[in-house]
């Protein structure tokens, strides 16, 4: 089987190249996979020359790179950086989009430019879903085609960044203190460091007992890390409802917090 191999990233730049190329030439890598911009769980998007260098890293080593452009078009933070495709030279990279996140999450609608490896792509394609409803990408296609998309991204972007604001204020005033939350630069992933003492899975059980979702970070690394740490997303419609919930959470979060006694209150023993 495959074994999945973390390398180490930044919040704020994203994977760390030097330990990668030291990876790459130490052990027999098959594919990276990357998300560089808005990044999931983390939010952060990748730097412009480290897309370069990445790009070529995969030339030099030819080796895949699977860049997940999932929330490119949701980049919320200006100039837009470009994908790390617009620096492959020799087809080593294959980007994958979709518009399940930008159009319709039911769609299940994307795209694949594969380079080199356009044929093995097509021939999978085939063997598992043969072709797209019709009806669905043609009405996309006009979509895109007459303005009406751009016009729906520039107000979704907008509706997410103030969603984003409002739920970081709510984390603000009901979670406990010490927490930490991401501020993305695309998409609409929030990720939480709570205090160290705050076992997230826990708290997810508790939360789900009350019909609450969130995610626990030890969900997002393969060695079962960020146990403190919770992912949240910020693209459901900010009703009482929710805001509600998100209320309870931060309850909960410090309703597991230790209990400190003021030594005044420690009871002593009588001398009678």
């Amino acid at each position: 089987g495959r074994k999945i191999v973390e390398v180490p990233t930044s919040p704020h730049t994203g994977m760390c190249l030097d330990a990668l190329e030291e990876l790459l030439k130490s052990q027999s890598v098959q594919a990276i996979l990357t998300i560089p911009t808005g990044h999931n769980p983390l939010g952060f998007s990748m730097l412009e020359n480290n897309r370069r260098r990445l790009a070529e890293l995969a030339n030099q080593f030819q080796i895949p790179v699977i860049e997940d452009a999932m929330y490119a078009e949701l980049q919320l933070t200006e100039p837009l950086l470009p994908n790390i495709k617009a620096f492959d030279q020799n087809g080593w990279v294959l980007v994958c989009g979709s518009y399940t996140k930008t159009v319709a999450p039911d769609y299940r609608i994307g795209w694949l430019e594969a380079g080199r490896f356009r044929n093995i792509a097509q021939q999978l394609k085939f063997t598992t879903t043969v072709a797209e409803p019709a009806l669905l990408t043609e009405t996309l296609g006009l979509f895109l085609e007459n303005g009406g998309y751009d016009l729906h991204l520039r107000q979704l972007k907008k509706r997410y960044q103030q969603q984003i604001d409002t739920i970081k204020s709510y984390i603000c005033r009901y979670f406990p203190v010490g927490t930490r939350v991401s501020r993305p630069q695309a998409g609409f992933i929030l990720w939480l460091e709570l205090p160290e003492s705050i076992d997230t899975l826990e708290l997810f059980h508790q939360a789900m007992d009350e019909k609450i979702l969130c995610m626990p970070g030890i969900l997002c690394s393969a060695d079962k890390r960020f146990s403190h740490c919770l992912r949240i997303a910020a693209c459901f419609e900010l009703n009482p409802k929710m805001l509600n919930a998100l209320m309870r959470l931060g309850e909960l979060a410090k309703n597991m917090l230790p209990v400190q006694k003021d030594i005044d209150q420690i009871p002593t023993n009588s001398v009678g």
